[in-house]
């Protein structure tokens, strides 16, 4: 070092630091839009979807409600707005179950959706249709009977698949929480590293420069 100039090690140090500082905000601004797509696809991929399906699973709720009222209350009436009532949630449940299916799903999402849906249209056409039926005639008897030989052992595998979708949803969400985490720790860790290794060598540089200096100082002096 002592056979550059003062100005060019000065400019060296000076050089090397800003580099240091180049990096260190590259590798900030990089784990930062990181965290922004994490953030982004955890929306997209887990709540918007997590919603979707728990409202689905809320109108498959209501739909047995309604029926439950309807057999209860014995009024015509009752029976009119109880039927319509699930034909709506019916209709309601299928956009949003086609918004649903038009995003893209993981290997064992795509799986629970398709037994899903094979287990709902089993249950709508031979469960609620023909309760719907039955409750629009206002034959309470016959919807009776088809709410326990029909509705409730196909609504099982049904209840059963939506809430293995929602458990997955609260699962992919959790793993996506923990991958960002470890990319923060990472990010952290590597820019502390280099933080004390440029502290370190920016200290051993200035050291050996004022040492130059003080010789070059000397030799003047001397001379």
């Amino acid at each position: 070092m002592n056979h550059f100039k003062i100005s060019t090690r000065v400019t060296a140090l000076a050089s090397l630091m800003s580099l240091l500082l180049l990096a260190i905000g590259s590798l900030g601004l990089w784990g930062i839009g990181r965290s922004n797509d994490a953030l982004h696809s955890m929306y997209e991929d887990n709540l918007a979807v997590t919603g979707e399906v728990t409202q689905i699973q809320a109108l498959l709720l209501r739909n047995r409600l309604a029926i439950a009222i309807a057999l209860i209350t014995p009024d015509p009436a009752i029976s009119q707005a109880s039927a319509a009532e699930v034909e709506g949630n019916i209709a309601s449940i299928t956009r949003i179950w086609d918004a649903y299916m038009a995003r893209t799903h993981q290997p064992e999402e795509a799986r629970l959706a398709q037994n899903f849906a094979e287990n709902r249209k089993r249950f709508v056409q031979e469960g609620l249709r023909p309760t719907i039926a039955a409750l629009r005639a206002n034959d309470l008897a016959t919807a009776a009977r088809l709410v326990s030989t029909a509705i409730r052992p196909l609504y099982a595998p049904v209840g059963a698949d939506i809430d293995a979708l929602v458990k997955l949803q609260f699962d992919e969400g959790r793993k996506a929480y923990a991958a960002n985490d470890a990319r923060y720790a990472l990010v952290r860790n590597v820019a502390w590293a280099a933080i004390a290794a440029g502290l370190l060598f920016a200290g051993l540089f200035a050291a050996a420069l004022v040492r130059g200096i003080s010789r070059s100082l000397g030799v003047a002096i001397g001379a």
